[in-house]
């Protein structure tokens, strides 16, 4: 078995080495012709000139509930009161300005019973937005993740059971944001072994990692640098394009480009349960 597994890498980093490469250039990125770093301004600031919304990443595909549910740990401890309609009007006046503005919604409990809390999210979502602005809807807390265009930043003021809006998955209190500046190589998705942080530069151990990860033989955890850098195409998925863009950026054959965090970012996701003292 293990020398058939062995084969398969084999033949497969071949392939990745002859085949005509996928390279960022094809993906979104190639609006930026001539540079080395896709700048990524998280929330709302990810829609302007130079940089890339990562929302839509796996990350957040795989860990959505998780997030939503800290979420609604910080709106509870931090913010919760029933009086938040003055904010959330001010909120659609003055950060819904963008042709796409990201946004998680906390809504009210139910007054009728449902058959799941999804299900009640979704009945609300539906009566305002359109399948495509509807992005995360969660299983556990009454909350989702939606994209509001600017022209219908009106709309949050007509639902009833909004409780609190503010940027997708908030992890800290929302008058704060966590400091995170840098650049980061993308094909760069593994500790090397004795080290505890990733150390900037993509190597065949990364190629070979994300390979495996690609072919189901490895498991990561919810460690959001391996899913961003990971994603090399900026396609929102990490799969076989991905790993061969990997390997070739590895071998020379690709030039190493990375992604950049030149703004406040909300960088170190909580998924725990939050234990702040009253």
């Amino acid at each position: 078995m293990k020398k058939l597994l062995s084969f398969i890498l084999a033949v497969i980093s071949l392939y990745c080495l002859l085949i005509v490469p996928v390279s960022a250039a094809d993906a979104e990125v190639s609006r930026y012709p001539g540079r080395t770093s896709v700048y990524y301004l998280s929330e709302r600031y990810g829609n302007y000139e130079y940089s890339l919304n990562m929302v839509r990443n796996p990350y957040y595909q795989k860990y959505y509930n998780e997030l939503l549910n800290y979420s609604c740990q910080v709106y509870a401890k931090l913010w919760n009161n029933k009086n938040n309609k003055d904010y959330i009007r001010r909120y659609s006046e003055q950060y819904l300005d963008l042709p796409e503005n990201y946004c998680t919604l906390i809504f009210s409990a139910p007054e009728k019973e449902y058959d799941s809390i999804r299900d009640y999210n979704n009945s609300i979502l539906v009566r305002y937005f359109d399948d495509e602005n509807i992005l995360y809807v969660s299983d556990y807390d009454y909350a989702a993740v939606v994209c509001i265009p600017d022209t219908k930043a009106y709309i949050v003021n007509k639902i009833h059971e909004l409780e609190f809006i503010g940027v997708p998955f908030f992890t800290n209190n929302p008058y704060e944001m966590m400091p995170m500046t840098g650049d980061y190589a993308m094909g760069d998705v593994l500790i090397p072994e004795g080290e505890h942080n990733y150390d900037d530069s993509v190597t065949a151990a990364d190629a070979r990692f994300l390979l495996r990860y690609v072919a189901g033989l490895e498991e990561v955890g919810a460690e959001k640098q391996f899913y961003f850098c990971a994603d090399m195409n900026f396609d929102n998925k990490i799969n076989a394009a991905d790993a061969r863009l990997c390997l070739r950026t590895a071998a020379g054959l690709e030039k190493l480009s990375y992604i950049g965090y030149s703004y406040f970012q909300f960088w170190n996701d909580t998924l725990g349960v939050i234990d702040y003292e009253k």
